[in-house]
């Protein structure tokens, strides 16, 4: 499905039925998209980020002390409006974009860079008494 839409694509080196997958973003952004595709898309995103997030918390003790304690697993509830979340949105953004450039051109990556994956999930809390 993520190929139908041209989110990967094949990459090379696979095997008989195995065939390895590259993304072909470095980001996936479809927040403006109200479909049955992107949110089926949007659930396969998110189990994906599951698995791996588990994965990285059941490996983590094999990582040097420094990355263990720079990792951050936690969540926060805040109080939002629509145009404050996104705002907050915005922010994360801009703060995360100032890397950007270390993806394109190795030579400015600090010794010692490695890929990290920022998950942001923000969703309105909703509660079973309350169906809006």
């Amino acid at each position: 499905m993520l190929a139908k839409y041209g989110l990967v694509e094949e990459a090379e080196g696979g095997a008989g039925r195995q065939k390895p997958w590259r993304a072909t973003a470095r980001y996936t952004d479809w927040r403006d998209v109200d479909s049955d595709a992107a949110e089926a898309l949007s659930v396969t995103m998110a189990e994906r980020y599951f698995e791996r997030m588990t994965e990285a918390l059941e490996t983590r003790r094999r990582l040097p002390r420094e990355w263990r304690e720079a990792e951050q697993f936690g969540d926060d509830v805040v109080h939002l409006t629509p145009a404050e979340l996104a705002d907050v949105t915005r922010q994360f953004s801009s703060l995360l974009e100032s890397y950007d450039h270390r993806s394109d051109d190795p030579s400015q990556r600090p010794e010692g860079a490695e890929p990290v994956t920022v998950l942001r999930v923000a969703f309105r809390n909703r509660r079973e008494e309350d169906p809006s």
